[in-house]
């Protein structure tokens, strides 16, 4: 056996971060749009979802390519430093955002049923 051979817990260990990752980087998604469609108006609401849609879209189109840009043969850590800045500037901001709260009418306001005698 050589130095250079992976033991088992090198791997356990690697694929608890990894799934921990996932978590962490899928985890958002159904709260995210939740949270989108709540705080846009009703009116807004489709444009801004398919604005956020737009957005990622080109994230797809154009995170590989800058991960590729920026990463080398012997090192892929530098280019794994871009998608890191983009999930931080989105916890930052999603960190700031104020989510209005659902107002309800007081017991006092609420129109009481008429009873006819």
């Amino acid at each position: 056996m050589t130095e250079d051979a992976i033991s088992p817990c090198d791997t356990v260990l690697g694929l608890t971060c990894l799934s921990m990752v996932a978590v962490g980087v899928l985890g958002y998604m159904a709260p995210y749009w939740a949270m989108a469609s709540r705080v846009l108006s009703r009116e807004h609401t489709a444009v801004g979802l398919a604005a956020i849609n737009t957005v990622a879209a080109l994230g797809g189109f154009f995170g590989p390519y800058v991960i590729g840009q920026n990463a080398t043969a012997d090192d892929v850590s530098l280019g794994l430093y871009f998608p890191i800045g983009c999930l931080l500037v989105c916890a930052l901001m999603l960190a700031f955002l104020k989510v209005p709260r659902e107002s309800r009418a007081p017991e006092a306001e609420q129109v009481a049923p008429v009873t006819t005698s």
